[in-house]
């Protein structure tokens, strides 16, 4: 069942008020309890914001109560240690905690789908790009591996033909030059169509290429595209 964003992102009165009073204790004790409210927010959100804040904070505060007592109440020293108690203690941390407020007291926002429904349009959730292009890369890797082993299985598997539709193996995207058509061969990289063609009718003429290094030689593909094509190309006898 899906879940209802409104009612459910929606913080609770009583969070709202420990929130707002957790920002606000800066200011109500004129920064003598900031190391404290910090402590509190590095504790309920880790992160290097918060513990870098709260360790600066403390740091400021221990100098402040250390070195107040041993001057005069009327030395520059004083007026100027008090002046940055209310700039940094109370007004910075306080401004500062106002910011972070959310971030410390209100959950994250839950998904909008439970793991067993997708979106409304009904399609799964895209996978995480990095996690896409690793399995892409570890589906050519397993599919050279049939292709070195058993190019006759690899045939009938239809690896490196994505114009056909009963493919059995999932091969990340390779491309059998020898045998995929020209306006398959024009969707890879420095497979120009006149590149292509001249693929296709040499292969028809004079059979098929062995590696990519003869086909290199014969074939003119741009040198910024070997190593991306590469990655794709197979070629099976």
């Amino acid at each position: 069942m899906a879940v209802d964003e409104d009612r459910s992102s929606a913080p609770s009165f009583t969070l709202r008020v420990c929130s707002w009073g957790w920002s606000l204790i800066p200011f109500a004790s004129l920064g003598y309890l900031t190391p404290m409210v910090y402590l509190v927010g590095a504790v309920r959100r880790p992160g290097t914001t918060m513990w870098i804040s709260t360790a600066g904070y403390a740091v400021l505060w221990i100098l402040i109560l250390a070195l107040v007592p041993v001057h005069d109440a009327d030395s520059v020293i004083v007026n100027v240690l008090i002046a940055l108690q209310i700039l940094l203690l109370m007004i910075g941390a306080g401004v500062q905690s106002i910011v972070l407020r959310r971030r410390v007291w209100y959950p994250s926002t839950p998904t909008a789908t439970t793991t067993t429904d997708y979106p409304r349009n009904n399609r799964a959730p895209m996978p995480d790009a990095t996690e896409l292009l690793h399995r892409k890369r570890m589906e050519r890797q397993q599919a050279r591996r049939i292709v070195a082993d058993d190019p006759i299985l690899a045939k009938q598997c239809c690896i490196g033909r994505p114009d056909v539709d009963a493919r059995t193996v999932s091969d990340g995207g390779l491309v059998d030059v020898n045998h995929a058509p020209a306006q398959v061969l024009r969707e890879y990289p420095g497979l120009s169509a006149a590149v292509a063609d001249s693929v296709r009718e040499r292969v028809s003429t004079l059979g098929p290429f062995t590696n990519m290094g003869e086909m290199l030689m014969e074939i003119d593909v741009a040198p910024e595209y070997v190593n991306e094509l590469s990655e794709y190309a197979v070629f099976l006898p």
